[in-house]
């Protein structure tokens, strides 16, 4: 009997040799000659025709670019200086009415104790420093103030 076992064996290794074939049909013929087709166009790049010579213009900082916008729309004044005597918002505000400047950024060269405590119980001003001018504070005011020290440092630091 132990001959019966190792007899049956072989015969199902063969069987299972059998089952692991695949079929071979026409439709999977057409899709293999499909994805090597497919596979064929993706690996054949198309070559590009060199690009004419294009004269480039000057790359343009964001923040100056919205100066100058800020400056031809007559929304950038420079005066001499600008400061408050004492930490009153309402001598500010006055000074500011008296201007005719309701919304406004206000870009100092130095901004000293008086006039953040002068300026920040209003809501439409902000006076910051030539270095945390931002874009979007040039864009969002309606009035840009800036003294004439603030201009030059603000040109140093575009150049």
């Amino acid at each position: 009997m132990s001959t019966a076992p190792e007899a049956q064996k072989p015969a199902k290794a063969a069987k299972a040799d059998v089952k692991a074939e695949p079929k071979v049909t026409a439709k999977s013929k057409a899709k293999a000659e499909a994805a090597a087709a497919e596979k064929a166009a993706a690996a054949a790049k198309p070559v590009k025709a060199p690009k004419a010579a294009v004269a480039k213009k000057p790359a343009v900082k964001k923040a100056d670019a919205v100066k100058r916008s800020a400056h031809s729309e007559g929304r950038l004044a420079v005066v001499d200086s600008l400061t408050v005597d004492s930490p009153k918002t309402k001598a500010l505000a006055s000074k500011l009415k008296a201007m005719g400047l309701s919304s406004v950024l206000v870009i100092a060269d130095q901004v000293d104790d008086n006039m953040i405590l002068a300026s920040r119980n209003l809501a439409n001003v902000l006076v910051v420093e030539p270095r945390y001018a931002d874009p979007l504070s040039l864009v969002h005011y309606k009035k840009v103030l800036v003294t004439k020290a603030a201009v030059e440092q603000l040109k140093e630091m575009l150049a």
